[in-house]
């Protein structure tokens, strides 16, 4: 916003500019004041409250943010900080896009595989091809991967997260920036836990089946497999469309597929905790701990039932 004019951003989900003070050597950009405060901060007063995100704030707010950054896109600009402490809400609610320090306006004739130099802004926000050029070029699907992670903000109550499996098994979470960045260039994506809210309705599997498809395609490791923020816009996550139709096949839902997003902490998890069956297949954790469950049960039964007759031969030689 300063340096590539104002006026280019005066309407639209942008926080408005005012105007500018001078004071000395200083500069004071005066914005609109969002009474709503950021989305960071909403999410502390649900924690603060043992709350979270309700799936039709969820929807509101992610739909408004995404029409953000395609508005910001039409016009060949990239943000390049994504995140929930830059998302702002109005006294009405509506989500507006703040802090354009970072943002690059492209040139008219740039693609989506050539578009700026290199990648910036808060790391676990960040792309895979801001650490690692085999991904492709820092652009707009930057902005995509990020929509993504503030997505995973609103649903998980806090920032993302990063997990890698070791050599022995353990999982660890990474702190250091300097590791999260080793693991972006791998292609790592950030965690999800696809078991949050799952004990709920029919309603709330289907919605959470749509997030994570929403979620799978932000989070395309090379930037020309992330759709562009006009494309999600027409996810049926953000349209509203009942994700069983989805799943059927049914025309006018354009190029999603009904898919099971997966990353790669839950697949070596997944892999660690299968057992191999006589015929070859492999039999899910679940699975397994069914059967141990019902063995258990049965072991239970049996003593219980011996116990009884022990007592009542006991009773009986008396």
């Amino acid at each position: 916003m300063h340096r590539f004019g104002r006026h280019k951003l005066r309407r639209g989900p942008a926080t408005k500019y005012k105007r500018i003070q001078i004071h000395f050597a200083e500069v004071r950009i005066i914005m609109e004041h969002a009474q709503g405060g950021t989305l960071h901060q909403k999410n502390q007063n649900f924690n603060l409250r043992h709350q979270r995100y309700s799936q039709f704030d969820i929807h509101r707010d992610l739909a408004g943010v995404l029409s953000g950054i395609h508005y910001l896109h039409q016009r060949s600009i990239v943000h390049r900080d994504l995140k929930g402490r830059n998302i702002l809400f109005a006294a009405d609610g509506t989500p507006k896009i703040a802090d354009f320090d970072l943002m690059v306006q492209l040139a008219q004739s740039a693609t989506g595989s050539h578009e700026v130099r290199r990648g910036d802004g808060t790391t676990v926000y960040m792309a895979p091809e801001a650490f690692q050029p085999a991904f492709g070029r820092p652009g707009r699907a930057g902005d995509v991967w990020a929509l993504g992670c503030v997505l995973l903000e609103m649903l998980h109550g806090h920032e993302p997260r990063f997990f890698r499996k070791e050599t022995n098994g353990e999982v660890v979470r990474l702190i250091k920036a300097e590791e999260i960045e080793m693991a972006l260039a791998t292609g790592l994506k950030p965690f999800y836990d696809h078991n949050l809210g799952r004990d709920g309705c029919g309603d709330t599997r289907d919605f959470l089946d749509s997030v994570e498809h929403f979620l799978d395609l932000c989070f395309q490791p090379h930037v020309s497999n992330r759709p562009s923020a006009d494309n999600l816009l027409q996810h049926p996550f953000v349209q509203g469309t009942p994700w069983p139709a989805v799943q059927a096949n049914q025309p006018g839902h354009g190029p999603y597929k009904a898919i099971r997003p997966r990353t790669p902490l839950l697949d070596a998890t997944e892999e660690q905790s299968s057992t191999t069956l006589q015929n070859g297949a492999a039999a899910p954790k679940s699975e397994t701990c069914k059967c141990v469950c019902y063995g258990l049960t049965i072991v239970a039964v049996t003593l219980l039932i011996a116990l009884v007759i022990v007592v009542v031969l006991t009773a009986t030689l008396r």
